[in-house]
């Protein structure tokens, strides 16, 4: 896959995903909020290029959670993800690795 970034400030990072394999593309966006001392939030979204398709397998999903992963961010404490189907269609079917 293919991380290009296209934006960065202290609180928001704007960033373009493309799979060769899948030929998806995404917009990533994720804004980082201090909520206490030594506590960041990082609320992130990606909206696929392809919006006339309504279901995707969960690539985007796997697209955001792959490069939390792949980051290590999933394994820091107090790490918690706060998603469901309402909010990213097929999150419940997505299967990751092979994305």
């Amino acid at each position: 896959c293919l991380l290009q970034l296209v934006s960065a400030t202290p609180f928001h990072i704007v960033a373009k995903h493309t799979n060769r394999q899948w030929t998806s593309k995404e917009d990533l966006n994720f804004h980082l909020v201090a909520t206490e001392e030594s506590v960041c939030r990082v609320m992130g979204f990606s909206i696929s290029k392809a919006w006339a398709r309504v279901e995707d397998n969960g690539i985007t999903y796997c697209t955001l959670y792959n490069l939390m992963e792949g980051s290590g961010l999933v394994d820091a404490a107090g790490y918690k993800q706060y998603t469901n189907e309402w909010i990213c269609l097929d999150y419940s079917t997505a299967n990751c690795t092979i994305y």
